[in-house]
């Protein structure tokens, strides 16, 4: 199982993980200072926007020491998916996380499915087709 991770959304609010149980969970740490990880956002934007919200969610947990660089970084555009921090690494380095950007994939039940170590160009349908693979098995939600 993963640890039920603890992130801070930019009004100061906690997200843990466990929120998003039930929906296959994109969970990329990341920083403004890789130049990787910031090359690799539009393939995620472009990823998210074609897997929808519904039973998919794409979480990018900057390790940056505080919003000041996202800030800079996302130049008030909003992004296609959550933008959380990791205050201190404490979940990167928790998770293992040993290079920058990391990606992992958790299940619905909450266990960690994959690991993706290093930038992924996210807009190859490979991708696409492998978590639609993971989402299609999901069981149907509850209408609100």
């Amino acid at each position: 199982p993963a640890p039920d991770v603890v992130l801070e959304s930019r009004d100061g609010k906690q997200v843990r993980l466990s929120d998003f149980r039930g929906r296959l969970v994109f969970l990329n740490f990341w920083a403004t200072w890789c130049d990787s990880c910031r090359l690799e956002m539009p393939s995620m934007a472009l990823l998210a926007s074609r897997l929808g919200k519904d039973r998919f969610v794409m979480v990018a947990a900057t390790v940056d020491e505080s919003w000041e660089p996202v800030d800079r970084f996302l130049a008030g555009r909003p992004a296609a998916f959550q933008v959380l921090r990791d205050p201190d690494s404490k979940w990167a380095n928790a998770l293992g996380t040993t290079k920058f950007p990391e990606t992992y994939l958790v299940g619905p039940d909450g266990r960690l499915r994959g690991r993706f170590v290093g930038p992924r160009d996210w807009s190859d349908r490979a991708f696409e087709l492998y978590f639609r693979k993971i989402i299609d098995g999901l069981p149907a939600q509850p209408v609100r």
